[in-house]
């Protein structure tokens, strides 16, 4: 959704067709650091199909990878944005217990408004908002059409 670095990959688990579960931790994932130090996390890839690279930076509207199908029903993502409160720098990240959620704002067709559980929203993407997190650079290589974002 923003730019950023990708810091961390799980791509180990099978999509589990037995309909037994309703959430389960065993998912595929993605977690991207922003330059403001805030990290999402995507959760819900389906096995193999994973499309950046650990170290890799990302844009707005990259495409990440592809869901897995969930229950054998429906497609979910699981999206949460932290901050770490506190950094082991000799030992594990630990995201559980050392960070603090953070409620985004997202530009609607409306507004900017935060997100609301079971409502259905239009997303809009200003070329301002797009271009928020760019260098000079990498606005310039955008508008020469050299710079791929999907």
């Amino acid at each position: 959704m923003r730019k950023g670095i990708v810091v961390e990959i799980e791509n180990k688990y099978k999509t589990d067709h037995s309909g037994t579960y309703k959430y389960t931790s065993k998912m595929n994932r993605i977690k991207i650091e922003h330059k403001d130090g805030t990290i999402s996390r995507y959760l819900g890839f389906n096995k193999e199909y994973i499309f950046v690279k650990l170290g890799q930076t990302v844009y707005p509207q990259n495409k990440l990878g592809v869901f897995g199908l969930f229950d054998n029903t429906e497609y979910r993502l699981y999206f949460d944005v932290s901050y770490l409160k506190k950094v082991d720098f000799k030992g594990e990240r630990n995201m559980s217990s050392d960070s603090n959620n953070v409620n985004p704002y997202f530009y609607s067709e409306q507004r900017a408004l935060r997100l609301n559980a079971n409502m259905v929203y239009t997303v809009e993407m200003s070329q301002y908002v797009f271009l928020k997190e760019f260098t000079r650079r990498e606005k310039i290589k955008y508008k020469k059409n050299k710079l791929t974002y999907r």
